[in-house]
């Protein structure tokens, strides 16, 4: 019986061969460097029926897209992009405008209060990027006098420390929805006050590591489980699932947002187990408010809060806040910081493009990150030749149009026919083309930031299709060998 299926499987094989050595199909291979019969019939010799029924069963390569076509599916709107002081570092015009000054890598968890509280009450703001770990421009300094955040008000004026700001905000916007409203103020600030009281004392202060290390060492598992467990309690104190009750966010979740956001991706990597955002059963309050979070407040997760892979990376930085001592991480532990705004991607980002049009105008997140691929694409080849193995060149070019096409379609194109357009462009690669893609999608993986770069939903979308662009690539190449 095995020599009888020997014999069909050679048979059908052959037939195979035959169909794939067509005109249409060498037609591609001059077009695009795809594989044609030559290489089934070496599969067909080492025996390899798998591989080469994977062969016969491919799709039909299809021309990649130019930059002229692909830059002709963006938005119309241009992207709403921040000032980089490092890149530009002259006076930003600012003329009667509301300007948020804040760290340009997205690691100030204060930067972030104001932020956050900026579109909570729907306004309209510039924002102004700055290193807080590097120099900054002698205005800044002249006008401010230190770090971030802080605000430029339209009648010039600038105000420094988070909590002042975002009080200020109210005063200066009254007919905005208010972030301590009046019916319960002092809930509001006792909830704020409560802050400094719960969270670990005399912890070395970082932006990247906050309230995680003392001295040098990080602290004992027991003092997150207090300080997690009072933050429990705090929120049992009024019907939820936000930190005043009710079911609007207000100044204290602000205050507290930015904090518990990275406790949520590091802890599980400083102890095993230690999982506020999904240990329900001792800490279900604290999992209904990081709920409530990602899934009413559109902006937060759309551009504001960071993903479980940033907070990983920073963990891993030598730093002031761990004395540069690099702790040890459970790298086995793969937390997910926005699991319900995943679940809710599409609603979460419609209602964020109606609210604010969003930065690039695209109407899913996919589109959003494949929008930034096209804009900055020069910068992005740039970065990975000189950070990475992939060189220069017509692959990486090639490389780029792919990964940019697939995210863009998003936009466009239902799921699966973006599958089918994915293959089809991967179909048309030689083995150098195919090996640059697997090796520009892993270095961009690694090298994106969130909320540097964009948005967490945004980033999840990137990384969804550079690991099923690479994985069509990687299986591309075990064809072509």
């Amino acid at each position: 019986l095995m020599r009888v299926a020997a014999v069909a499987i050679a048979v059908s094989l052959t037939a195979a061969e035959a169909a794939v050595s067509r005109p249409t199909v060498r037609s591609a291979s001059r077009q695009g460097g795809a594989v044609t019969s030559p290489t089934l019939r070496h599969l067909l010799r080492r025996k390899n029926s798998c591989l080469a029924h994977r062969y016969c069963s491919r799709p039909q390569a299809a021309v990649v897209p130019g930059w002229d076509e692909i830059l002709s599916r963006l938005p119309d709107a241009p992207m709403k992009l921040p000032v980089d002081t490092v890149l530009d570092p002259k006076v930003p015009d600012m003329e009667r405008r509301l300007v948020l000054f804040r760290d340009r890598n997205g690691w100030c968890p204060y930067s972030e209060r104001v932020w956050l509280g900026l579109h909570l009450k729907g306004l309209e703001f510039d924002e102004v990027l700055v290193d807080n770990q590097g120099s900054k421009p002698r205005w800044y300094l002249e006008a401010v006098g230190g770090s971030t955040p802080a605000i430029r008000w339209p009648n010039g004026q600038y105000q420094t420390e988070s909590l002042d700001i975002l009080e200020g905000l109210d005063n200066h916007f009254p007919s905005t929805p208010a972030l301590c409203p009046s019916q319960n103020r002092d809930t509001v600030r006792k909830f704020v006050n409560s802050f400094r009281e719960t969270f670990p004392r005399n912890t070395r202060p970082s932006s990247r590591s906050a309230f995680l290390f003392r001295g040098s060492g990080i602290l004992r598992r027991e003092e997150f489980e207090d300080c997690l467990d009072g933050v429990e309690r705090l929120l049992g104190e009024t019907d939820g699932p936000f930190f005043a009750g009710g079911d609007r966010a207000t100044l204290a979740d602000v205050a507290w947002a930015p904090f518990l956001e990275r406790y949520a991706s590091q802890l599980p990597l400083l102890y095993a187990g230690l999982d506020p955002r999904n240990d329900q059963s001792r800490w279900g309050r604290l999992a209904a408010w990081y709920d409530a979070m990602e899934t009413t407040v559109p902006a937060y997760p759309c551009r504001i809060q960071g993903d479980a892979q940033s907070w990983a990376a920073v963990l891993a930085k030598a730093g002031y806040g761990n004395a540069g001592i690099v702790p040890s991480i459970l790298k086995e532990t793969a937390a997910s910081a926005t699991p319900r705004a995943l679940e809710h991607a599409e609603e979460l980002w419609a209602r964020y493009i109606t609210n604010t049009g969003g930065t690039s105008g695209a109407k899913t997140p996919g589109g959003d990150a494949g929008n930034l691929m096209a804009r900055n694409r020069e910068g992005i080849m740039k970065d990975a030749a000189k950070g990475s193995s992939v060189a220069l060149g017509k692959d990486l070019d090639t490389a780029m149009r792919i990964l940019t096409s697939a995210m863009l379609n998003d936009d466009a194109v239902d799921p699966a026919d973006n599958t089918k357009q994915i293959e089809s462009m991967i179909a048309g690669l030689d083995p150098s083309g195919a090996e640059t893609l697997v090796q520009l999608a892993s270095y961009l993986e690694g090298r994106i930031c969130v909320p540097r770069d964009m948005g967490s939903l945004s980033a999840a979308a990137f990384r969804r299709h550079l690991r099923a662009c690479k994985a069509v690539a990687a299986e591309q190449m075990t064809i072509n060998r």
